[in-house]
């Protein structure tokens, strides 16, 4: 884990002398030589987690050359790619190469870094701070009004601390976290705190803040331009390949954590060939959750070394692990309900890796396809009829059944008619607005746009996993989310991205046909509903029944009342099991972020 924040042209810039120490343990228990730097207008921190050197790897440094000032955490890739022969000086540093490529390109470099990392780069003569953050969501990147200038941080907390500001609820934004299960785009459900999106950078002068947009994620090549089957085979092979190659290199030791699905099947297949030692992870959730069987099956196959860890819910542990959950991911997300089994996975595995490889985001990219429909000329000329015809008339079934969790969107995971009576904001006028929950973003255009679907779609997801691993040391690594994969994926025809056809016919490269998985489980939890069944959720209850809950004025005080009797007397409903998380989780991060305890 490492961490950055820092403050331009607040007049405070002193603050970050006394706030070094809280930061530092803010950012990471066990630090490894915290940096900061202060002049003037301007102050820096970093820390880390642990230290490293050179150019691969995920640490935290902060250079001075004649020029510039430059605050570096994370992790990237792509670094010796985009720099020439005469730049590769074994004695320089991740930092002091960052710095020459950007006085080659300016701000523009934001556009060509391949990794997760924040950084902000200071020009001392011309007092200008360019502040950038990874495409998709690796990290957070926080940005609050000071003074006359802007505090940024990586963290939430580190962010109070620098600023010196306490944090107040937005109610214009906070009753989206209950109807949807998380603030969407730039905003937080904090009033004058805001996320900088994935992908942008920040132009601070003194008296002003410019937001250089990423206005969408590049393609390959063309819709226009068709190709055969084997062409889209043949390319996407060989940029998983080199996804793998690159995670490998970023790290010592691997994990990658496998279910039912193909997604993270294939990860596994990759990252076998191209990364020593790796081996495989898989939750076991109760009951009809458990992929652990499916995921076995295949990674035995693979011949991968397999760890299955099994959640079992247990009695006056919940109240602690949703606390833990919602200080890590800094916000009241509904996330499947997965924080508890998650961190319940971290803290039971005895080696950490470095880092854990996941399949996550392959359906995200995979179904974002145009709205016309692909053709089925198409389909049938590259063979595919079949597996398409079967995967139709399993949604079909599907949905006359409804055996699927998600109908519709993430976006339709809450009650939302429900979650309405247990809140006393109106959310009429923000409701009537059109695509209220899914903004268009100004920035970007009309139509089609994977930029908008990244931000709305799987954003929360990368950063909430992301977030997670780095509490306890590790990185989390998206292969799918590779510059070069993504760009591929994106430029592929409809027709091959149906059912995740690509993916299935590059696994059967290393399993048997019969092997490759056809449908998953998916990667979910049921949190609230265990726990009740066991008769573990006295201090939940008790929680929520507090003065300081009730008095919040946010809650609802007669359903609120009506929620926790249905509880306490056994009678609660299923579909009450997800609003009691919502309420629950929202009132943590009250307590955690703004009662200032």
């Amino acid at each position: 884990m490492s961490g950055l924040a820092g403050c331009f042209f607040t007049g405070e810039v002193g603050c970050v002398e006394p706030a070094r120490s809280g930061l530092a343990s803010t950012f990471a228990g066990l630090n490894r030589d915290p940096q900061s730097y202060v002049d003037g207008d301007v102050a820096l921190f970093v820390a880390s987690h642990s230290a490293r050197a050179g150019f691969l790897g995920s640490f935290a440094e902060l250079i001075e050359s004649d020029q510039y000032v430059l605050a570096l955490e994370g992790y990237i890739l792509n670094l010796l790619d985009l720099v020439g022969a005469g730049d590769r000086d074994a004695q320089s540093s991740r930092g002091e190469v960052l710095l020459k490529i950007f006085a080659r390109h300016g701000a523009a470099i934001a556009e060509k870094l391949n990794g997760g990392y924040n950084f902000v780069i200071w020009n001392k003569s011309e007092k200008i701070a360019t502040v950038s953050n990874c495409k998709f969501g690796q990290r957070n990147l926080y940005t609050i009004p000071t003074g006359g200038g802007i505090t940024i941080a990586s963290d939430l907390q580190a962010l109070k601390q620098l600023s010196g500001k306490a944090f107040e609820l937005n109610s214009d934004t906070a009753w989206m976290s209950f109807l949807y299960g998380g603030v969407y785009g730039s905003a937080t459900p904090l009033k004058n705190v805001t996320k900088v999106l994935p992908g942008s950078t920040l132009i601070v002068r003194a008296g002003s803040v410019t937001e250089c947009f990423a206005r969408d994620i590049p393609k390959a090549h063309t819709s226009s331009v068709r190709h055969e089957k084997g062409f889209y085979v043949n390319q996407l092979d060989t940029l998983m390949r080199q996804a793998a190659s690159r995670l490998g290199s970023a790290a010592d030791t691997h994990a990658v954590m496998v279910g039912s699905g193909v997604d993270s099947s294939l990860v596994a297949a990759y990252g076998k060939g191209e990364i020593k030692n790796l081996v495989a992870v898989t939750q076991q959730m109760p009951g009809d959750l458990d992929e652990s069987k499916e995921a076995a099956r295949m990674v035995k196959a693979l011949g991968i070394p397999h760890k299955i860890v099994s959640y079992e819910p247990l009695a006056g542990d919940l109240l602690k692990e949703i606390s833990a959950f919602v200080r890590i991911v800094e916000e009241p997300a509904y996330w499947n309900q997965l924080g508890p089994p998650l961190l319940h996975l971290l803290g039971s595995l005895r080696d950490l890796p470095q880092s854990f490889l996941t399949g996550a985001e392959g359906d995200l990219l995979f179904y974002f396809r145009s709205p016309r429909r692909a053709s089925l000329a198409q389909i049938i000329r590259n063979g595919l009829f079949w597996p398409v015809a079967d995967y139709t008339a399993r949604r079909l079934v599907n949905r006359v059944t409804r055996h699927t969790y998600i109908v519709g969107s993430d976006f339709d995971l809450l009650d939302r008619s429900l979650m309405r009576r247990h809140i006393t904001v109106d959310c009429t006028a923000w409701e009537s607005e059109p695509g209220f929950y899914n903004p268009s973003y100004a920035h970007l255009e009309a139509g089609p746009n994977a930029q908008r679907h990244f931000i709305n779609n799987g954003w929360q997801n990368v950063r909430i996993i992301s977030q997670l691993a780095r509490e306890v040391g590790c990185e989390v690594f998206f292969p799918y989310l590779d510059d070069d994969v993504v760009s591929c994926v994106l430029s592929l025809p409809d027709e091959m991205k149906i059912n995740k056809i690509l993916l299935r016919i590059l696994l059967a490269k290393f399993l048997s046909p019969d092997a490759v998985p056809t449908k998953k489980k998916g990667y979910w939890a049921h949190t609230i509903k265990w726990h009740y069944e066991i008769g573990a959720l006295e201090g939940v209850l008790d929680l929520m029944s507090q003065r300081k809950t009730v008095e919040r004025g946010v809650y609802n005080p007669q359903a609120l009342r009506a929620l926790i009797d249905a509880y306490a007397s056994k009678v609660a409903q299923p579909r009450y099991h997800p609003v009691l998380w919502q309420l629950l989780v929202f009132e943590m991060f009250c307590r955690e972020f703004v009662d200032g305890l």
